[in-house]
């Protein structure tokens, strides 16, 4: 398992992890969102749910707030 929160930057940071992404022993990652922040580094939420989608994860948690944890695993 692994977090990421890097205060918007987490679609890059994502994006950059493509490597790491694809290991099957990966089997859960929580990714702080904060839409304001990511949209700092022209990101939304949407790059990253599909992203997470692309690598075989999906989201196991709903949030509606300014900042949260989301939880995906495969």
């Amino acid at each position: 398992a692994a977090k990421i929160d890097v205060e918007g930057a987490e679609f890059l940071v994502l994006k950059g992890f493509h490597h790491l992404l694809q290991l099957p022993s990966l089997k859960m990652i929580v990714v702080e969102i904060t839409p304001s922040f990511l949209a700092r580094f022209n990101s939304t939420e949407v790059q990253i749910y599909d992203l997470m989608l692309q690598y075989g994860f999906k989201a196991i948690t709903q949030a509606v707030s300014w900042q949260f944890d989301q939880i995906f695993v495969r």
